[in-house]
């Protein structure tokens, strides 16, 4: 009975211990860290909110203004911040930078100053919640941009990725009727369970006719005049990719498609949330990279 409560007293110690530890290394990551957020988006403006209201120091991205290499700095920027070097040069040596990503030569010129880049979607977890976020945010698009109900509308997703997926299994849940279209083995698999039906890309025209939605994932041409000819002139063309995007606007406007380009969704429709899972993230990963 004695060791038994001595090996219990032990636990609770060691448990006290790790929780100092972890109290005092989260104290000094306050002291230490401060956060320069790239405010350009409601995400980002939310995010910078979160830092302070968690103890952090976060200050607002000003364009022009110095910072000291002797202190530590946190870059953040929004997802539609191209990061080019003018920009990069902002952040002093020994920095962390949070970003979708920058050109290789950009991303040397950073670590030869002993700058750490951070891809933000490199989180495999945040890149899937993104993408729940995002196809949220298409649905609410299609009741504003359709005359149907859910259950009537036939939607093709282009791209069988992690939108397309989120898509896909958000759509059929409210009653949409939903094909997928890919042209990677691996997504046409999962395509198969996450879409009432899977269709091989190239296999699309003289089907395009059939839908009364599409919506594009894939930052690619894909949809070329000559298929934008083929859509029903009351379908709607959503785009969730990034450039050069799926269609050309003009191109769609000649064909009569009500063609909307739709970036960013997160940060506009779901911004707190957003914002809440960025955070997680980003703190996770100070943790370990500083």
């Amino acid at each position: 009975m004695h060791r038994m409560c001595r090996a219990i007293m032990l636990v609770d110690v060691a448990a006290e211990l790790l929780a100092c530890r972890a109290s005092n290394f989260a104290s000094r990551m306050k002291k230490n860290f401060t956060f320069v957020i790239d405010s350009c988006d409601k995400r980002n403006e939310y995010l910078r909110q979160f830092l302070i209201d968690t103890g952090y120091k976060a200050l607002n991205l000003v364009a022009g203004a110095k910072y000291s290499s002797s202190k530590k700095y946190v870059f953040v920027f929004a997802p539609a911040t191209v990061l080019t070097k003018e920009i990069a040069d902002i952040a002093p040596d020994g920095s962390v930078i949070f970003c979708i990503g920058c050109a290789a030569k950009i991303r040397e010129g950073l670590e030869a100053r002993g700058v750490t880049v951070v891809k933000i979607f490199d989180d495999e977890v945040l890149a899937v919640r993104n993408a729940i976020l995002t196809a949220e945010g298409a649905l609410a698009s299609l009741i504003q941009n359709t005359d149907m109900s859910l259950e009537q509308l036939k939607v093709l997703i282009i791209g069988g990725g992690r939108v397309g997926k989120a898509a896909a299994k958000i759509l059929q849940t409210v009653g949409c009727k939903v094909d997928i279209a890919t042209r990677r083995k691996d997504e046409y698999s999962a395509a198969v369970f996450f879409g009432g039906r899977a269709i091989r890309l190239k296999d699309i025209d003289g089907q395009l006719n059939n839908y009364d939605a599409v919506i594009n994932t894939v930052p690619a041409r894909i949809l070329t005049g000559e298929r934008l000819s083929e859509l029903k002139r009351e379908c709607f063309v959503l785009d969730l990719a990034s450039k050069p995007y799926g269609a050309d606007m003009d191109t769609a406007k000649k064909w009569g498609i009500k063609y909307v380009i739709y970036s960013g969704v997160p940060g506009k429709v779901t911004p707190k949330t957003a914002a809440e899972q960025l955070l997680a993230s980003i703190l996770d990963k100070v943790k370990y990279k500083l």
